[in-house]
């Protein structure tokens, strides 16, 4: 059985991204670039488990909060499956750290002496390593589509997309995809290729564009966000496990089914669905060990 293996993988995973973003904890740090939005959100639903990492990553959001987009982190925890009741606490203790108010449940409450001003919880060193890029544009370009657009094209050297495209993994509006684009290009940050209706684009000098931030030329952008979708769906299901393995099998097929979207945008493996009754109970089971490795092993630097 896997139901005990997920959880602390999650939190795990959870814990190398803040310490990747200057969190003094003791954890690997993530190697790829981190989704604050989804690192907020995954935060949200497991990172009570873990009060070191809870607070570090309260200490953090009051400290550079700001650079948190608030619109796309109600997109991206309605994906997740991420409930206002489950993002609230968070919301509400990050916002009387210092931080922002992500939402109205985050406005109101008192503060409280383990959240407020421990600065000794966030040590932001000089190192730039991949994982804080998103970051460290939205400081750059400002907290808007154009930070996101710029960190994708930077993180796929080659690959030439187009608006739609853009906006699909951003998880922006076409429209606000577009208009990012126009400025790059106006700017001179991003070319715009053909000239046909679909335009695609790439930065001008992505190269440039990274060592002028300090950056190694080679970055990873998984697609957290449907990772860590992949994740808590899971890890809830396993968490009201029905003994029935006949149960068991129908429901864990039917969760995978619902989650294929997501495992293929997140490229990751998925159950064999050409076993059949209750023997696939025993096939989730494996899968769910080989997801839990995946999120506890990707993209680690020690």
């Amino acid at each position: 059985m896997s139901a005990n293996r997920l959880r602390p993988a999650l939190v795990d995973r959870a814990a190398m991204q803040w310490s990747a973003l200057g969190v003094a904890l003791q954890a690997p740090r993530e190697a790829a670039v981190v989704d604050l939005e989804a690192l907020i959100g995954l935060t949200a639903a497991v990172g009570a488990a873990d009060a070191r990492v809870w607070e570090g990553a309260i200490a953090w959001c009051g400290r550079y909060g700001r650079l948190v987009n608030s619109a796309r982190l109600k997109g991206v925890v309605v994906e997740m499956g991420i409930a206002g009741a489950e993002l609230a606490p968070f919301a509400s203790a990050a916002r009387h750290a210092g931080g922002p108010p992500w939402s109205p449940a985050g406005r109101a409450g008192p503060r409280t002496p383990r959240t407020e001003g421990r600065d000794d919880l966030v040590v932001v060193k000089p190192a730039r390593d991949a994982a804080r890029l998103l970051w460290f544009l939205r400081a750059t370009f400002g907290v808007n589509a154009r930070a996101d657009v710029v960190e994708n094209l930077a993180a796929r050297p080659g690959s030439t997309p187009t608006v739609l495209e853009l906006a699909k993994l951003t998880r922006f509006t076409k429209r606000n995809a577009a208009v990012a684009l126009d400025d790059l290009v106006l700017a001179g940050v991003v070319e715009r290729l053909g000239t046909g209706t679909v335009g695609r684009f790439r930065l001008r000098d992505r190269r440039g564009l990274l060592r002028w931030l300090d950056m190694p030329d080679s970055v990873e952008y998984p697609d957290w966000v449907a990772q860590f979708t992949v994740g808590l769906r899971v890890s809830a299901f396993l968490d009201a496990d029905p003994s029935s393995p006949r149960v068991r099998a129908i429901e864990a097929r039917a969760i995978v089914t619902g989650l294929r979207p997501s495992i293929e945008r997140a490229d990751l493996p998925g159950p064999d669905f050409r076993v059949t009754g209750p023997a696939f109970a025993e096939e989730f089971d494996a899968w769910v060990d080989q997801l839990a490795g995946r999120l506890e092993a990707q993209g680690l630097v020690t």
